[in-house]
């Protein structure tokens, strides 16, 4: 089985990296993919995969599906590029292994029973669609799900920070001119929350709006911030201490504060450790030798919130020998299309695939990724 998904795969080679090319020169931002969805469908339709586009009302999202019964594999499929910049974060060869490698295990699936989903995921990595997903059910349903993943070294999937995105308003109930004064002691006090609570969480991405002087009118003040944290729950309790202190201090200075999350938290990831051993063996199988020990990224994962519920593993593939060269740049956007690069997403491809059918044969290991992700959930 595993020879004729090789094989395979090295007759479809041309069309996966045109994948990789298309991407690359129509990059399109988040949740305006229309170029880049159509042409990705079109590819899985051409190769018999059942489509539904507009997923989960979500414009350039999409869910491919071939075969019949369990086990299901899924794997993600990113393909959103940086607003200005294009494909700095790699998402063109990100998508290439992942129809890649849907397209070379379909061809086996007819000789025996299992699903390949791939579901594309418009967005980027720390608010992309995958948690609307996973707050849809979307991926609780499957066996096994893996997220492919560019990067300058090799290594193990490991974990990520969770996140949780508050915002802060309120109206100051006089017109003065003390507004910055008063919202610089509340980034304080919030700022000591979160320090006495964790010394690695910290507040991220803070954005402040203040109009300090209105002539005659009340002042409204606004703070955006994501609270970061190696863990979900120790962010939900220091979340639960921040609005404590604000609705402590209504009393006191009679000011009615708001505080609400303005996009969905994302939690950390947990990689499944039996999946990911399995896998770095067949990359190595395949070529790919130089592993490093499991990365621990120090931002959020929508994917982070998918492995909550499914076993899962978020491998990083070298697309470059220069280390030098980090994701996201432009220099690795250009890397992209390099022979290294191309060599590696076939064998990235080549190597979830067999990975796949391992599971597909093996009922013992879908046995044991399932008991290992629910010791990982227990933690």
């Amino acid at each position: 089985m595993k020879q004729n998904v090789i094989s395979y795969l090295s007759t479809i080679k041309n069309e996966i990296l045109s994948i990789n090319s298309f991407l690359y020169n129509n990059p399109e931002k988040p949740f305006h993919e229309y170029n880049s969805c159509k042409y990705l469908i079109n590819i899985l339709r051409k190769h018999d995969f059942n489509i539904t586009e507009n997923f989960l009302d979500i414009n350039t999202a999409f869910k491919a599906t071939y075969g019949q019964g369990y086990p299901k594999i899924c794997y993600i499929c990113k393909y959103s590029a940086h607003e200005t910049l294009g494909h700095i974060y790699g998402n063109n060869s990100n998508a290439a292994i992942s129809i890649g490698a849907g397209i070379a295990l379909k061809e086996i699936l007819n000789k025996m029973n299992g699903t390949i989903i791939i579901i594309g995921c418009p967005g980027l990595y720390s608010n992309g669609s995958e948690i609307k997903m996973t707050h849809e059910n979307v991926f609780e349903d499957a066996d096994l799900i893996i997220a492919p993943h560019v990067d300058n070294t090799n290594s193990e999937s490991g974990t990520s920070m969770a996140s949780i995105p508050l915002k802060i308003d309120y109206t100051l109930n006089k017109t003065d001119n003390r507004s910055l004064e008063f919202s610089l002691f509340n980034l304080q006090s919030l700022n000591q929350i979160v320090k006495s609570s964790c010394d690695k969480c910290y507040i991220d991405k803070l954005n402040i709006d203040i109009n300090n002087k209105i002539q005659d009118k009340l002042i409204n003040e606004t703070f955006k911030f994501h609270l970061k944290s190696p863990c979900i729950k120790e962010a939900e309790t220091i979340e639960h201490k921040i609005r404590s202190y604000f609705t402590s201090l209504e009393s006191m200075l009679d000011i009615k504060y708001n505080v609400c999350l303005y996009e969905l938290p994302c939690k950390q990831l947990i990689s499944n450790t039996v999946l990911s051993r399995i896998f770095s063996h067949n990359l190595k199988e395949c070529g790919i030798i130089n592993i490093d020990e499991p990365k621990t990224m120090e931002y959020s994962l929508g994917i982070g919130t998918i492995s909550h519920t499914t076993p899962t593993i978020y491998p990083s593939i070298s697309i470059t020998d220069d280390t030098s060269i980090h994701c996201p740049s432009t220099e690795f956007k250009d890397s992209t299309l390099l022979e290294l690069s191309c060599k590696r997403i076939l064998l990235a491809a080549q190597c979830i695939a067999i990975t796949s059918i391992d599971f597909l044969e093996r009922e013992d290991l879908l046995k044991e990724i399932t008991v290992n992700h629910y010791n990982n959930i227990k933690k």
